[in-house]
């Protein structure tokens, strides 16, 4: 008899499913890390400026 995994045990990724998604950048490392720099300094650009603008 199989057992059902419950939904916590499904959302917890595991170092084997981690692995395997990080070999598909592999190739693609220096274009990924662009990538994150640029949704990094989108947000950041994001949120400060409300800051901005509100001292303005």
């Amino acid at each position: 008899m199989k057992k059902d995994k419950t939904d916590k045990e499904m959302a917890q990724p595991t170092k084997g499913l981690l692995k395997r998604f990080l070999s598909y950048y592999k190739p693609h490392k220096k274009l990924f890390f662009l990538d994150m720099l640029a949704s990094f300094l989108i947000s950041a650009i994001g949120l400060s400026y409300p800051i901005i603008t509100r001292t303005i």
